[in-house]
């Protein structure tokens, strides 16, 4: 089964622990893993090292509005409407990454025509009904199921490469670049392991830090290194072993 990163950003830490509780209870095709960011700011630099899979995204942030340019001078709607700081933000930081599932929650459902500036799953008023929130939650992993089953698209150089999972060995990071190993070729490209990992469907593990590795090509998987069958052995790391070893195994079941 595929894993999926969330990312919920709320600066009310209350009902982003909630809403991370009940993320992780909903029944859908997918494990998910939930983390809360209580700012934009703290949402902002996390994405230096790992993008999210999905995002629940507040729309109005008021400290972030004091901080910065005081565009909230009183509470309500009036205020509200001017402080879409969230949406600003979605639209400043993660139009680039177009494979990620936005949902947006706010108590001021009043914003809702507002979220049509950007790409959006659905939109959830607070409290969040949890029957709402588990089928916006299936149509977003729906959305990410879907689009790692076809071929992607990579940018190499000034070109645009469409890149079939199916024919991918094993794919290697190597600082900003990463090196796709395929049975007739191999691209380099600059992206990062985890842009491209949210790409490859379900029957992709990483084995290590700097591997991701098609499991329809091991020949076996020892406890410190994978076998392929083209006879290339590649590392498994500590840390990713029994994760490693038990994707393997629901794999091998899978195909049965």
């Amino acid at each position: 089964m595929k894993h999926y990163k969330v990312a919920i950003v709320d600066d009310d830490p209350l009902q982003a622990a909630e809403l991370c509780k009940l993320v992780e209870q909903c029944v859908v095709p997918a494990d998910l893993s939930a983390t809360a960011f209580e700012s934009l700011s703290a949402f902002e630099a996390s994405l230096e090292n790992e993008v999210p899979d999905i995002v629940f995204m507040d729309i109005v942030f008021p400290s972030e509005a004091a901080q910065g340019e005081g565009v909230l001078a009183s509470a309500g709607f009036a205020a509200a409407r001017e402080n879409i700081a969230g949406i600003d933000a979605v639209s400043r930081l993660l139009e680039e990454h177009d494979g990620v599932q936005v949902i947006y929650v706010t108590g001021y459902i009043e914003l809702c025509t507002r979220v049509y500036r950007t790409r959006h799953v659905s939109f959830l008023p607070k409290p969040v009904n949890e029957a709402d929130l588990e089928e916006a939650l299936c149509q977003a992993v729906d959305n990410l199921n879907e689009r790692v089953v076809r071929p992607f698209a990579l940018k190499v150089g000034g070109r645009i490469m469409s890149v079939d999972p199916a024919d991918v060995e094993y794919i290697e990071s190597d600082r900003r670049k990463v090196r796709i190993f395929m049975d007739d070729r191999t691209i380099e490209a600059y992206e990062s392991l985890s842009s491209i990992t949210r790409k490859l469907p379900g029957s992709f593990v990483q084995c290590h830090k700097s591997f991701v590795v098609n499991m329809d090509r091991i020949a076996e998987m020892r406890s410190d290194a994978v076998e392929m069958r083209s006879g290339t052995t590649l590392p498994v790391s500590q840390k990713r072993r029994r994760e490693s070893r038990e994707a393997f195994a629901e794999h091998l079941r899978g195909r049965l």
